[in-house]
């Protein structure tokens, strides 16, 4: 990657929504720029209907931007609408040997795509993808810390839905459905599209949690052969909607990862219950009650779009039991993790 302007680099953004505008806002600080050594302005913004914009953000270029220079650095935060925009600028970007960095989940959630683009930037060398995963909590990488020895992984729980953990927070704090759903979509959390409550949380339910989990699974590389968000295939009835909101202090949707030979089938008491097998785990989702298993304990304490994590090692969880918590979705935590991202890939590139 060219070195420019005293260690100014070239950046553009796809998606100029929640994430891309805060992402814009951020950098545009001059500070800010220079601490993660960027330029202040982008070469060009693009939204997902094609419009292009220049670093001033007033001059506006054709919708064919292939003669414009590929910059050192592209931010990826299209929508999922967005997706055959991502998968060809990616490609693009990693082929002439430049970094990308995304939050957007829809393509790494293929199995064939994630071994595509784990290959075409040299094992996410040049791949950021901590934001596609948790947010703000660097999720993704805490775990790996403690998923280095797969086999002495017993069991590990997970929030990583933070409209989710919003709308049962909100609930469980004395607002109705309703008003929970509305403030998550202002606070950029649901689709704003989505009308109905029981359609977001279907949305989160049966879309957005089985990409999270097989980006998750494969990025910590848990299992022989990769996971694709297509094989889980979660359902979620209006009966199950209902009973989970009525006892939204005591649920929470929570993801859990056992290995197949501790995985106790006779656990009850999960609304919307359902069991993955691949390879040695079973993956078992669902609206859990944050009471009856301690392990799970801290992550019914997650407040606003929190995520987090908890995680046992060792038989009977003898070499301890880790966790960790923070702010899941939201512009300004996705958007930290993606400059953190940058960051980290920049600084190994100079390194090399």
């Amino acid at each position: 990657m060219a070195v420019i302007e005293a260690e100014a680099h070239s950046w553009a953004v796809f998606g100029a929504g929640h994430i891309g505008g805060e992402l814009i806002a951020q950098v545009g600080k001059p500070d800010v720029a220079e601490r993660f050594g960027l330029r202040q302005d982008p070469e060009f913004v693009v939204r997902r209907t094609g419009l292009v914009k220049a670093g001033d953000l007033d001059k506006v270029y054709a919708e064919n931007i292939d003669h414009q220079e590929i910059p050192d650095v592209t931010f990826i935060a299209l929508p999922s609408s967005g997706l055959e925009l991502a998968n060809a600028v990616m490609t693009q970007a990693l082929e002439a040997g430049r970094v990308v960095v995304t939050a957007e989940k829809g393509i790494l959630s293929s199995a064939p795509s994630f071994e595509r683009f784990r290959t075409l930037s040299d094992n996410f060398s040049r791949l950021g993808i901590n934001a596609t995963v948790g947010g703000g909590t660097r999720l993704m990488k805490l775990m790996q810390a403690y998923t280095t020895d797969v086999p002495n992984v017993t069991e590990a729980h997970l929030a990583v839905n933070g409209t989710l953990t919003s709308i049962f927070h909100a609930v469980a704090s004395g607002a109705s459905l309703g008003q929970a759903v509305s403030s998550a979509k202002t606070n950029g959390f649901a689709e704003p599209e989505q009308t109905s409550p029981h359609e977001v949380i279907r949305g989160e339910v049966t879309g957005d949690v089985p990409k999270k989990i097989a980006i998750l699974f494969n990025f910590l590389g848990l299992g022989e052969t990769l996971l694709d968000a297509g094989d889980i295939e979660d359902t979620l009835s209006e009966a199950e909607i209902r009973r989970a909101v009525a006892e939204a202090k005591t649920r929470r949707y929570v993801v859990s990862l056992y290995q197949r030979d501790l995985y106790d089938e006779d656990t009850e008491g999960i609304i919307a219950k359902h069991v993955h097998t691949h390879d040695s785990w079973q993956i078992v989702t669902g609206f859990q009650n944050v009471d009856r298993n301690p392990l799970i304990a801290p992550l019914g304490k997650l407040a606003d779009a929190g995520n987090g994590f908890v995680i046992g090692l060792g038989p009977s969880e003898t070499d301890g039991v880790y966790g960790n918590k923070g702010p899941g979705a939201g512009e300004a935590p996705t958007v930290n993790t993606m400059l953190d991202d940058w960051l980290t890939i920049s600084r190994a590139n100079s390194k090399g």
